[in-house]
């Protein structure tokens, strides 16, 4: 009636990983952002370049292409798009830019 009991058990844990194909050449600007939000990527990516923002809950709340945004071109080979997230409440948001196997993730500041 006043007894006791113990069990061992070992867990192994794998540590696995994918190696993620980063755009290291991708600039956004200004962050945090008062609502004009300037993203300055490789004149060579942007036919298939895809831009994604999702608020803190993992919903998406925007979603183009960069063919459908108008393109300004720069010095160097880069062009730049500005998206209007004046319509968003204040917060933080996260970007993500893709093109093929290719992938950029920023935190995004709304402060109006």
């Amino acid at each position: 009636a006043c007894a006791s009991d113990s069990t061992c058990i070992v867990v192994t844990v794998a540590t696995v990983g994918l190696e993620e194909s980063k755009l290291d050449n991708l600039r956004l600007f200004p962050n945090p952002t008062d609502g004009l939000l300037h993203i300055s990527i490789p004149a060579s990516l942007e036919q298939d370049m895809t831009f994604t923002i999702y608020n803190i809950l993992g919903e998406v709340v925007f979603e183009t292409s960069a063919s459908k945004l108008e393109g300004e071109t720069l010095n160097g080979g880069q062009k730049r798009y500005s998206i209007d997230l004046g319509y968003l409440a204040n917060g933080s948001y996260l970007l993500k830019a893709q093109s093929g196997d290719k992938l950029f993730t920023e935190q995004v500041v709304l402060s109006k």
